[in-house]
């Protein structure tokens, strides 16, 4: 569990984060002229391509196992224990998906380009093997091992005080050739988002035929999105 605070105080801060938001954007008011307007933030566009930051990953990842708190946490397990058919994974196994490739996934390969470069091809990630050695465990305590590991990886990984000319350093994935350490650690947030989002799908998958009409404005309902192994 993360130092210092109990699984209690852990779900108590992520369930309160929306109380936290709203007194954001109420702080963020401002009066002029005798009227009330609120401050936004100028839109950015999507179009134009992100290059990829490593401050901006490590705020991604680290805010993870909250997310997961917050929409997880003792949650009734028609949400968390049932899949979307035939052998398709619930919320359960996709949790230990993302610990497993905290464990044996994207820190080793972190280490393993800065020690052979591309001379080593990574060893291939068994997409299922998160699986093994659960059966006994709850999802609270995949929830608590997941922030745990997440947090001593990332402590690593700023320990490793990287410089743009490591981030470039070539790697070689089993299935993809040539990688850079900075792609992996683009891929590493961006598996989260999407396994965040594959969480929600499943979930909604569970009401699909409760919302009765209401489905056709409903699109998680529709994506089929699936990753290949990592």
């Amino acid at each position: 569990m993360t130092p210092g605070k109990t699984r209690g105080e852990r779900c108590l801060r992520a369930t309160g984060s929306r109380g936290s938001a709203m007194a954001l954007v109420q702080s963020q008011q401002i009066t002029g002229s005798g009227l009330e307007a609120k401050v936004f933030r100028p839109l950015l566009s999507g179009k134009k391509m992100v290059s990829h930051n490593l401050d901006d990953t490590l705020s991604l990842l680290a805010r993870t196992p909250s997310a997961l708190d917050a929409l997880l946490c003792d949650l009734p397990e028609i949400w968390t224990h049932r899949n979307e058919g035939g052998k398709t994974w619930t919320v359960f196994a996709v949790v230990a998906h993302l610990l497993d490739a905290d464990r044996v996934n994207w820190m080793p390969r972190t280490r393993h380009i800065l020690e052979f470069g591309d001379t080593r091809p990574f060893t291939s990630f068994d997409r299922e093997g998160g699986e093994r050695g659960i059966k006994e465990k709850s999802l609270s305590q995949l929830l608590d091992e997941f922030a745990d590991l997440r947090s001593e990886n990332l402590a690593v990984l700023r320990g490793l005080n990287l410089q743009p000319y490591q981030l470039e350093r070539p790697g070689r994935h089993p299935a993809l050739g040539a990688v850079t350490l900075s792609q992996l650690l683009a891929a590493w947030a961006v598996h989260d988002l999407t396994h965040l989002h594959q969480i929600t799908r499943i979930m909604a998958h569970q009401y699909r035929e409760a919302v009765g009409p209401w489905s056709k404005f409903l699109g998680v309902l529709y994506c089929d999105g699936h990753s290949l192994p990592a």
